[in-house]
């Protein structure tokens, strides 16, 4: 897979029907997602206090642009304005067919999503997230949380190309992804 857009594909040709994307934030993969699955069913998780989101819509409940993207959209979604982990405890076990994480990039809270969201996927389902690279900072801690989940449970990990061509600049970026397999 070449990006996060055949990623999607992916999971509509699977038959996939409800998920959740864990920072959403504009919610440009969100609209990816819709227009890739068929009768999609989608939770939308962002606390929005993201410092990138600008001075006029910190502190709103959703950013403008996230609302004309997917709310006012004709798409079955709910937008859950809390944190990951919040917003996880409401979510049932085993009751999604996917999860997508790219909220906060940092070892901690991957690690902490990937253990709290990956008990909400079914069996069968898809586990997956985004930026899976080395930052230039340093501060992103998506490689090893990933790494040592799969290496811990025996999933076989899976990863999108780098898509240094493609104009959209989140679509460049590698994603990961793993079958949740049915426990022995």
């Amino acid at each position: 897979m070449r990006n996060r857009t055949e990623l999607a594909k992916y999971f509509g040709e699977l038959g996939y029907k409800t998920g959740a994307e864990i920072g959403t934030c504009y919610g440009t993969y969100a609209e990816k997602l819709y227009q890739n699955i068929p009768d999609l069913k989608l939770i939308a998780v962002d606390n929005w206090d993201n410092p990138e989101t600008t001075r006029r819509e910190r502190g709103s409940k959703v950013p403008v642009e996230t609302q004309a993207r997917i709310k006012l959209a004709p798409y079955d979604v709910i937008i859950v304005k809390k944190s990951s982990m919040e917003a996880a405890k409401e979510i049932p076990d085993e009751s999604l067919d996917f999860v997508y994480i790219d909220a906060d990039h940092t070892y901690e809270s991957v690690r902490d999503d990937i253990r709290e969201w990956s008990k909400k996927v079914r069996p069968g389902g898809i586990v997956s997230g985004h930026d899976y690279y080395e930052f230039r900072s340093g501060k992103g801690g998506i490689i090893r949380a990933v790494d040592e989940y799969v290496k811990k449970y025996g999933y076989e990990l899976h990863l999108t190309a780098w898509d240094k061509e493609n104009p959209a600049r989140d679509e460049r970026q590698p994603s990961w992804w793993f079958f949740k397999e049915a426990p022995n």
